[in-house]
């Protein structure tokens, strides 16, 4: 998902680095950790996405509205001027 321009062996040195400064007690702790922020940032993330198609889908709609209302506007005055047209013979 998150691609940090470093491959699988630089993960594993990074991983034991890590081991060795915090210790084998702390390690799986701060991995817990990491993952509980990793999918509190997945989920903001989404929903951020999800309010932003929202907004999109409803001004498409906006737009979509106001073009159906242009166009019978549009035939409703070219009805009008056959209609006085008929009258007028």
């Amino acid at each position: 998902m998150f691609d940090f321009g470093i491959g699988f062996s630089e993960v594993i040195i990074l991983a034991a680095l890590a081991l060795i400064v915090l210790g084998p007690q702390d390690f799986p702790k701060i991995l817990y950790q990491m993952g509980k922020f990793m999918r509190y940032v997945q989920n903001i993330s989404h929903e951020f996405k999800q309010s932003v198609d929202e907004i999109v889908h409803e001004q498409e709609i906006i737009k979509l509205k106001q073009d159906i209302e242009t166009k019978i506007e549009s035939e409703q005055a070219k009805t009008n001027t056959l209609f006085n047209e008929q009258l007028k013979e």
